[in-house]
């Protein structure tokens, strides 16, 4: 796998869902940042991963199939369980795991608003 940075696109919906990358870096307690400013305007799918599933409770699956493609789905999560997210997607297939993950992430953040709506299940 590679540690691909996520498309510009993903970085505008993120940062409309609340991601502020600033705050997952020390900058403002040090004189100089200590984030590579790369990291810090342009993250890396794996560091979206992690806010999305940290923040949001929002898991991105990849699986691969046996056409050597691959796809992902969403689980949402809180301490007592875990359900799938009902996207009403297709599945779409990819030909590498960098794009099923930049898919999966894309389709995290477009369910933000909606999942943090309706967290009945989650009561």
């Amino acid at each position: 796998m590679i540690d691909q940075k996520v498309e510009y696109k993903t970085i505008i919906l993120a940062r409309s869902k609340g991601y502020d990358p600033i705050d997952l870096c020390n900058c403002t307690e040090f004189p100089e940042c200590i984030c590579p400013c790369d990291l810090v305007y342009k993250p890396t799918q794996s560091l979206l991963q992690k806010w999305i599933r940290d923040i949001h409770n929002i898991h991105i699956i990849i699986e691969i199939l046996a056409n050597s493609s691959w796809t992902y789905t969403l689980s949402k999560t809180n301490k007592r369980q875990v359900a799938e997210v009902d996207t009403d997607f297709t599945w779409t297939y990819h030909k590498s795991y960098e794009l099923a993950l930049e898919s999966g992430i894309t389709e995290a953040l477009n369910y933000i608003d909606l999942l943090e709506t309706t967290e009945s299940w989650a009561n």
